[in-house]
């Protein structure tokens, strides 16, 4: 949510560290999960995952009479020249990430090249590059991280070219790999902008041109100091992931001609706070806006797929709630009837009522939301998986009488729930579910309880009482499974109209009470006859 004069330098820098630190994490595991990944460093230290070789300079493989360069061991200072053969085989691939996060600065690629593989030169030194004409093949994401100036591709590159420190695929129109300095061509021989091309790119802004028709996967991911950018009504396609973790965006204007806007479009765009949807947007992925600190969603009137009302995203036909934002206010008038995933995720919001008309809550709904305060309607009936999953500050939860289930880590984290009531309807409590809820100190549990599955009170150091509107043996029926101890070991009241036990307390209770009530009787009687005789002594006759 962007609130600059509120919110302290300090707390801005810390937020865009940590936003680093997570998205080094994120690139990072992509680079471990894809095969025959080499880190190479100015330590020389080197992860492979395939058999290999070495010579002075680098770790290479050798298949099918070709070599693949897979790692590289450094030099004094920092150029590097690839060799057209080794052993007599001549080089044809360097492998993915083989110069990742190395300490080169300059680099000569041969002509024997053909293939240029992921990431290979991530996270370098490297400030220019030229990629030979023999090159035929550049995967995703070659120079992401990369402070580079310039990028030149050999005017007889059959499949590539350069324009604006782009490398283009000639006959797809697709720019393939762009740096900080990247202007994007706008003759009409770029129309996709390809996946990850962009990554962690630090200009504030760049020029979309008109002729741009897809925005593929994860184009712009990380890019945290891009301030604004405007999507020209040529776009019909926004990828998956294809703006997430650009911190600094404020607001996005998606233009009617866009069709469809992928998972995890605008997700972690933590100051985005307005968004306006277009006429033309048919699909929107799940968590497209998730973790946004949105204070204001519209959509266009003549859009036949989305509406948006009290500023709630809504898809129109399921009745679905897509997403909230801090000012939504879920309508009551049965055009929502369920709450999407990752809805009011990361949400400011503090208080809200979900109206009797919503029947389905979906996971993550509310998950790591500033909620304080929520009411949940009759119409629902299972709190799913991960809900409210660590609300810090949810201190009231209403729940409706029609809840059957609490999902799996459904309230897990909720530090400032002291108490909780669950209604009769409520049969199962599932694993997890209020788990590490340090200072829930009090439960209220309908009859209809059956189940309580493993860990789903763990850690709730401060529970001391459960009231029961069942028997002492209906209690002792709850198949209540391991780790539960805070539960088990907590007061148990059981205050059913078939407990035996209490029915016997208060017959004992109702007989002391009479014979007590008998023996105050007749001592007021007694004490009444002796003061008579006081006052008044009985009269004598002779």
């Amino acid at each position: 949510m962007k609130k600059t004069a509120q919110r302290s330098t300090d707390t801005r820098k810390t937020r865009q560290i940590m936003k680093r630190v997570l998205s080094f994490a994120l690139i990072l595991t992509c680079l471990l999960s894809i095969e025959s990944v080499a880190f190479a460093t100015s330590e020389n230290y080197t992860i492979f995952t395939e058999p290999h070789s070495e010579n002075d300079s680098f770790y290479y493989s050798v298949l099918d009479g070709e070599v693949t360069i897979i790692g590289y061991r450094g030099s004094d200072d920092g150029r590097v020249i690839i060799p057209s053969e080794i052993e007599g085989v001549p080089v044809t691939k360097i492998g993915s990430s083989a110069f990742a996060m190395s300490d080169i600065s300059e680099v000569t690629i041969p002509n024997t090249v053909t293939t240029i593989e992921f990431a290979a030169f991530s996270n370098t030194g490297l400030k220019s590059i030229t990629i030979p004409a023999s090159v035929t093949n550049i995967g995703k994401m070659v120079f992401y991280g990369s402070r580079m100036t310039s990028i030149t591709v050999d005017e007889n590159n059959p499949v590539y070219h350069s324009d604006g420190n782009c490398v283009i695929e000639t006959k797809a129109k697709t720019l393939v790999a762009g740096i900080d300095s990247s202007v994007i061509p706008s003759d009409g021989s770029v129309t996709t902008i390809g996946a990850g091309v962009f990554t962690q790119c630090r200009f504030t802004e760049i020029e979309i041109p008109d002729c741009i028709e897809t925005i593929e996967e994860a184009a712009f991911i990380s890019c945290m100091e891009l301030k604004n950018i405007t999507i020209p009504d040529s776009v019909k396609t926004i990828g998956d992931r294809a703006f997430r973790l650009c911190s600094d965006l404020t607001g996005i204007v998606i233009p009617d001609s866009v069709e469809s806007i992928g998972e995890g479009a605008f997700d972690d765009c933590n100051d985005l706070s307005d968004v306006r949807i277009g006429s033309g947007v048919k699909s929107i992925g799940c968590w497209a806006f998730s973790g946004c600190g949105i204070e204001r969603i519209t959509v266009s009137e003549n859009n036949k797929f989305y509406h948006a009302e009290n500023n709630c995203l809504i898809e129109t036909s399921s009745k679905t709630l897509v997403r909230g934002c801090v000012n939504s206010k879920i309508p009551a008038d049965g055009s929502v009837t369920a709450i999407g995933q990752y809805a009011f995720d990361f949400c400011g919001f503090k208080t809200l009522t979900i109206p009797d008309c919503v029947t389905e809550i979906m996971g993550y709904a509310f998950y790591f939301s500033k909620l304080e305060s929520v009411v949940i309607g009759n119409g629902v009936k299972n709190i799913p998986e991960a809900a409210f999953f660590r609300n810090p500050n949810l201190s009231s939860v209403t729940i409706g009488n029609s809840v059957e289930s609490i999902g799996r880590d459904a309230f897990t984290g909720c530090l400032a729930l002291k108490e909780i009531t669950l209604p009769d309807n409520v049969k199962t409590i599932e694993t997890e579910a209020f788990y590490q809820c340090y200072n829930l100190e009090t439960i209220t549990m309908g009859t209809g309880i059956e189940s309580v599955g493993e860990f789903a009170f763990c850690a709730c150091s401060g529970l001391s009482d459960v009231y029961y509107g069942g028997s002492v043996e209906d209690w002792k029926s709850i198949n209540i499974k391991s780790d539960n101890e805070p539960l088990v070991n907590a007061r148990i009241h059981c205050e059913g109209e078939n407990n035996t036990l209490l029915k016997e307390l208060f017959y004992i209770k109702t007989v002391l009470i009479n014979i007590i009530s008998n023996i105050i009787s007749l001592v007021i009687s007694g004490l009444k006859t002796i003061l008579a005789d006081i006052i008044m002594p009985p009269v004598v006759f002779n």
